[in-house]
This record gives C-alpha cells, structure tokens and sequence, in this order.
C-alpha cells in the first residue's frame, strides 16, 4: 500500500475511532479505506500487496481480540499487519462455506467483505454484487448497479426526469457512509416506504402550497423523523426519512417524493406494510402566512380564512393561507391527510427496490402519448375539484342568507320607528285635546316624547285614553253645577262625584307628571280614599301600573 495512503487511513481511522465510539473497527476500517482512496487518488498495486507477510494470517483466527478478522466469523481472517493480503483473502474465501456455527446471512455478509478486499488486490472474483442489490467499492460508488437498472427502467417508461434521483443517490450515499451499508440493505428490523409527501396544490383545510416554496422547503424534510398523525410524543416515532427530492410536473401534480425508513417493530407498522394507511401529512412552519386574496399578513388582513370575495377584475376567490419560507419538521403517518394525494407505498426488499419503485409509480401519474407526456388527472383530484366547487356554492348561499337577514333587520328597524313616530303624534293630540299639555312649543314636546321608549310611550297614550274618556262623561254634570248660584253652591253640602273642571286638570297634570299644585293634591287624595268616586279605579289602575309620580304625591 501506498505511503500516503496508509499514512492517510491510519489517520483517520484515529479521528473515526474519537468520533464514533460504537463503532466496530470493520466499519471503521472501510469508511476510512475508502474516504482516503477517493482523497488521495492512489490504490495499492499488486507489487505491494505481494510484499512478504510478517505475520502468519492463520495465526490471527482464534483471536478474540484481533482487529483482522471479520466480526463473527473469527475463522476467516484475510488482513495481515498492513492491511488486506492476496494469500489470506484466496485462503479465506476458499473456507467460507466449511465455517460451522455461522447462519447464511452471516456467511453472505462474510463474502461480500471478502469480494470487496479482493477486488481492492486487483483480484478477480467474478460477479460480486446479485441483483438488485447495492455494491461498495474502495471509491465509495455504490451506486453502479442502481445507475443501470433505473436507466432502463427511465427508458422502458419514457420518463425524461425521474422524481430527482441524482439527489436522491447523493443524499442516500451520505446515509451509507453515516450509518454503514448493511443499514441499506435488506432487514428484518426495517422496511421502506416511498411516495408524495405533498403536492403544489391547495389542500382540504385551505392551506396552499406554491410550487417555488416547496421546491426550496424540500432539504429540509430530509432526516426528519416519521410520526403518528402529528404526535409529539418520542414513542409515535415510528421511522425516518432518508431522502426528499423535488420532482417538477405539470400543474398540481408537482410534489416532493420521498423514501423513508420504517421500524417493524412499531405497532403501526404493520398497518402500514399491508396497505391499510397508506397516506401521509407533513408537519411544517411558516415564516410567512400570505392572504391570498390581499397578499396580506394573514393574522391581521380583515380576510376570512375559506370566505368568498370578488376582486377588482370580478373574479370571485377563496381566501386562504399560503405559506412563505416553509420549513418542514417532521412526515406522519395518517388515514385523514389534508392532501389527499399524499401516498406512503410500502416495500419489503431493499433500498434499491424502494427507488425502483419510486421511479416506477410515474406511470400512475402521466399518460405517454405521440405527441408528449400528457397528464393524467386522477380520481382524487376529481374529487377535490368537486368538493371545491360544493365549498364555492356553500359560500354563495351562505351570503344570500346574510343579505336576507340584514334586508329583514332593516325592514323591522323601519317598521318600530314608524310605529314610535305614530305613537308620539297619538300621545301629543290626546295631551293636547285633554287641555293638559305644558305650555312648550310643539316641536320641542315631541322631541321629548321621541326619547322615549315605545313602552312608555304606549303606557301614556292608555292613561290618557281612560282619562279622556271619564273627562267626557262627567262634563253635563259639571256644567250644571255652575250655573247654579254662587250661594247655593256654598251653602250646599259638596257632592264628591261633582268636581270642577279646574280640579280635573290640575289632576291631569298631576297624573302625567308635569307640574304639582294644591288642587291637584286635593283631588288626587280624595280619589285614592274614597272607594264610590268614579276615578277611583283609575287612580288603582295607574297605582298599579308603578306610577312613580304619582305614588309620590300621594305620600
């Protein structure tokens, strides 16, 4: 091996054993070979690596403690002091399937190790990668076998751009080199799921997403964990998501794809695996939330959030929320998304059957024709244009109906002021044709009588009615009376259903409120004491009626 590059993974093999503590000195020892080989550019010749073995490889096979041989299987070590040697990994690879004790996955394990370290001798192992699965070579490009079949599969389907997986390989690499290659490959631990975390489009609670935010909010959905309908709580974290792309289409299908990984072990995953949630919703904040009717905050605009307005150029739009510099915290599992086109497809293999898949699940979403790729709207999307619509006509019936309440408001606001004005008329004439109206201008006394309230003003015009009625029928008496000669009258015993009709007023006027007078005390006190007087019932009936007035005069 090379100076440099020995120098070079020595180094760093140091720094990775501070740094990563739980790591085993295998996945050390090939993160740091195959990090220095692509820094440095140089790889060990079959000169060096035939340099003599100052240490006898078979001597390092029982030893627990040995750096050398592959973890679990002690019985094959294939490195010497200096690194991987041609002798050891033939001697290894040739007593690979005489190992006892070890499981098949084990031995499959042990053999891509050895496949690996001979192909860095310059060996010739023949085919070392089966299909459909990911291959690790010293320059970290694990990703050849995956380059070709998601080539064919982009060129059986005719699709030009294929939910970004440029991207996606880069950012699954990162997730290879963090967590080691076996975390990517098939487990009985983990499975993946892959679909449109969400799309370009306004969603069932009016919330919308612009293609231009999404398309710079989508980093940020990757490594952020999955949950359960949104839950806070660290044991609803049921997976990961390792990768998000941004995949450009037409119109509203527009979306962020993603691939996560998901815990067999969480209760939900099982509903998962099998079909029965297969939807999804994210969770994310906004620096900005825009009116998207007035381009306002949408905290404070005078807008309401699902109310229909009409612009300027007299289109009629809903208003609702858009989010500016969205930042995405976490994917949940959910069977009630607000998009409901976000998907979640469960796949049971590896990684690379989780990006084939995502690759694959274009042809739901374009029809190709002759001329182009066409787009294909599906059922959902029918279905949420025609709950729009439903909302839109909700809206406008929900106006009609305000602007008949406010035309039936209106209509009973007219009706109790004509009433109270014709009230106010009544109350002045009987005032005036009972002779007891004060002695103010006309306009100023229906000014006062319009202050007041309908029932006040109802209550006056029925005393007066009564009074005016009584005024009547004792009027022939009264007259007779003062014919009569001043001396008789004096001499005379006073008939107490005989007044004058200076006293009836002056009553009145006690009555109504207006000025007190000696006369009016007089003939009140007589009315209220004596039971045969014929205004002693209405004096009762105005008592009754809490006559503060009058109450108090008679005190």
């Amino acid at each position: 091996m090379p100076e440099k590059l020995m120098r070079c993974v020595e180094e760093l093999k140091a720094q990775l054993r501070k740094d990563h503590p739980k790591w085993d000195a295998e996945k050390i020892e090939q993160v740091a070979y195959a990090t220095c080989v692509k820094s440095t550019g140089q790889h060990p010749s079959d000169e060096e690596s035939n340099v003599a073995i100052e240490v006898d490889c078979h001597k390092l096979a029982g030893d627990d403690s040995s750096n050398y041989a592959i973890p679990r299987l002690k019985a094959l070590p294939y490195k010497s002091s200096s690194g991987p040697n041609k002798a050891c990994v033939r001697n290894a690879l040739a007593r690979l399937n005489q190992v006892k004790g070890a499981t098949s996955e084990e031995k499959a394990r042990a053999k891509r190790v050895l496949q690996r370290a001979a192909r860095s001798l310059g060996m010739d192992v023949g085919e070392s990668v089966e299909p459909k699965k990911l291959a690790w070579t010293s320059n970290i490009n694990v990703f050849e076998s995956l380059d070709t079949a998601i080539n064919s599969v982009i060129n059986r389907k005719g699709v030009k751009v294929a939910y970004g997986l440029e991207e996606a390989k880069l950012e699954i690499q990162k997730e290879s080199l963090h967590e080691g290659i076996d975390q990517i490959q098939p487990s009985d631990k983990h499975f993946y799921v892959v679909g449109d975390a969400i799309h370009a489009t306004t969603t069932a609670n009016l919330h919308t997403y612009l293609a231009e935010e999404l398309e710079v909010a989508t980093e940020t959905l990757t490594g952020k964990p999955v949950m359960v309908d949104h839950s806070k709580e660290s044991a609803d974290n049921v997976g990961k998501v390792l990768v998000a792309t941004w995949e450009s289409r037409e119109g509203i299908d527009s979306a962020i794809t993603y691939i996560a990984r998901i815990r067999k072990s969480h209760p939900v995953a099982e509903a998962i695996e099998v079909g029965d949630i297969d939807t999804v919703s994210i969770g994310a904040t906004a620096d900005f939330i825009e009116c998207s009717v007035c381009g306002g905050d949408m905290l404070q605009c005078p807008h309401h959030l699902g109310k229909t307005y009409e612009l300027e150029n007299g289109e009629r739009i809903v208003a609702a929320a858009i989010g500016r510099g969205l930042k995405f915290r976490e994917l949940s599992i959910t069977p009630f998304p607000a998009d409901a086109r976000a998907s979640a497809y469960a796949t049971n293999s590896s990684l690379y059957a989780a990006v084939e898949t995502l690759v694959e699940s274009s042809d739901n979403k374009y029809e190709l024709q002759k001329a182009g790729a066409t787009k294909k709207m599906s059922e959902d999307n029918i279905g949420e244009l025609a709950l729009a619509q439903q909302l839109e006509a909700m809206q406008a019936q929900l106006e009609q109906l305000q602007q008949e309440k406010e035309s039936a408001l209106d209509r009973v606001k007219t009706f109790q002021e004509e009433k109270k004005t014709s009230l106010v008329e009544r109350v002045f004439e009987m005032e005036v044709a009972a002779n007891i109206k004060e002695s103010k201008d006309e306009v100023v006394r229906k000014t006062e009588l319009k202050n007041m309230s309908v029932e006040h003003l109802q209550a006056m015009a029925d005393t007066l009615k009564n009074v005016i009625s009584t005024m009547e029928k004792m009027t022939p008496k009264s007259k007779a009376i003062v014919t009569e000669p001043v001396e008789e009258v004096k001499k005379a015993k006073p008939d107490p259903l005989v007044y004058k009709t200076s006293e009836v007023k002056a009553a009145l006027r006690e009555v109504m409120g207006m000025r007190t007078s000696p006369y009016a005390q007089k003939t009140v006190r007589r009315w209220a004491l004596d039971g045969s007087n014929p205004m002693y019932r209405e004096y009762k009936r105005i008592v009754s009626g809490n006559s503060a007035k009058l109450r108090g005069g008679n005190e």
